[in-house]
């Protein structure tokens, strides 16, 4: 699948691909998804239980199509991060989680850490499928600074979002941790970790250098902004001793 998008990019620029992925999903897909001619959902031949109030329609077609974090799971698999204890911070509905723990040892400590309790909840259903029960889940925020922040958990699972604290009642309050007090809290020296925190992942790169020296293997998706460009990032991949061995840009 991956190799397929590779060439429809080199082919067709970036509006394009992105015009082409509106019509198609959103008008096209998300409606037989609102419709009775789907109901079984799976990855990657597991059969996904009780979705429909979980998973939004958009991502059940994502997920239908391979397309659901597609470049984030091939990176997985080509670093094969299973075998360490793994973190997986902004795990959502657990489903990268699922690679990992379909293949970990049982030795190795399982952390999924995510702010929004429902999809929380649904990754420990998911997980529960495998045979790994190592596993710990954190219901809380990666943040810097204070003790909690104010979630919003957005249109779909994709778009939840973290802003200090105020007065917008749209958003609930989610307590906040860093790497370095979960690896604390669980007695690891040790790791390999997932980073998707939408919009923030960079973040635990610049302040908790001192976790990352304790890790093998990362895997991290982020755009790159004006604060966190490619340059900076790769100078702090280099000075904390990683090895850029993959590298994809999505749509």
């Amino acid at each position: 699948m991956n190799n397929f998008l590779n060439i429809i990019k080199n082919i067709f620029p970036k509006e394009i691909r992105t015009f082409i992925h509106k019509i198609y999903f959103d008008l096209l897909m998300i409606p037989l998804e609102k419709s009775s001619l789907f109901k079984k959902l799976y990855f990657k031949n597991y059969l996904l239980p009780d979705y429909q109030n979980i998973i939004d329609h958009k991502t059940q077609s994502l997920i239908r199509h391979n397309l659901y974090e597609n470049y984030e799971i091939e990176a997985i698999k080509k670093v094969q991060l299973w075998d360490n204890n793994f973190i997986d911070l902004g795990s959502s509905i657990g489903l990268c989680s699922l690679i990992v723990s379909s293949n970990i040892s049982k030795e190795y400590k399982h952390i999924l850490v995510e702010p929004n309790k429902k999809l929380l909840d649904y990754s420990k259903i998911v997980i529960s499928s495998t045979k790994h029960s190592n596993n710990f889940f954190i219901n809380k925020a990666i943040n810097y600074g204070s003790n909690s922040l104010m979630f919003n958990e957005g249109k779909d699972i994709l778009s939840g979002k973290t802003i200090p604290n105020n007065l917008n009642k749209d958003y609930k309050t989610v307590e906040s941790t860093t790497l370095n007090k979960i690896l604390k809290e669980h007695n690891i020296n040790s790791f390999n970790i997932l980073i998707d925190i939408e919009g923030l992942s960079f973040l635990p790169l610049f302040r908790d250098e001192d976790a990352f020296r304790m890790c093998r293997k990362l895997v991290l998706e982020e755009k790159y902004s004006d604060e966190y460009n490619l340059k900076k990032v790769q100078n702090q991949f280099e000075k904390l001793g990683f090895k850029i061995i993959y590298n994809a840009e999505a749509r």
